[in-house]
């Protein structure tokens, strides 16, 4: 049976918290592919991409802190949304305990991220509400945080 997580007390934000860039200009791109790399940074990036093997619909995720990856993991689906959709909650799940800063998501391909920030039925709603959730409770619980949706 499905039970949903436990909901945050969403108050208001001194500052803006979540930014979607569905189409991030190229400076933007670029300076946030130098924060990758640069272990002076201190955010979160997490880095998934769809691919198929042997038929099998696969989602991979990379996190990476400091210029260094920190896990990497894999996921299987019926189709490539739902392998995105659990591998987005599985890196979130394993990596944002141990973080308390900023994070950026990079998703693959570009229509991902309207998925998972609408909570239109499809097969895998009961996950891209746990996403949702997932992030709402991490920018409630840290203030200095926040959530950067880059789609490319």
């Amino acid at each position: 049976m499905y039970r949903p997580l436990r909901t945050a007390d969403a108050r208001p934000w001194g500052k803006l918290r979540f930014m979607y860039l569905p189409s991030p200009p190229p400076h933007i791109l670029a300076s946030q592919k130098h924060c990758l790399q640069d272990r002076d940074f201190h955010t979160l990036h997490i880095i998934l991409s769809p691919f198929v093997h042997n038929s099998q619909p696969l989602a991979i995720f990379r996190c990476s802190f400091g210029g260094q990856t920190t896990l990497t993991g894999c996921r299987k689906g019926t189709n490539y949304m739902q392998a995105l959709c659990q591998a987005v909650y599985n890196a979130l799940t394993l990596s944002l305990p141990s973080h308390e800063g900023p994070f950026i998501l990079w998703l693959q391909p570009k229509t991902i991220p309207n998925k998972l920030l609408m909570l239109a039925p499809l097969r895998d709603s009961h996950v891209t509400f746990d996403i949702q959730q997932i992030i709402t409770n991490y920018l409630t619980d840290h203030d200095s945080a926040s959530v950067d949706l880059i789609a490319y």
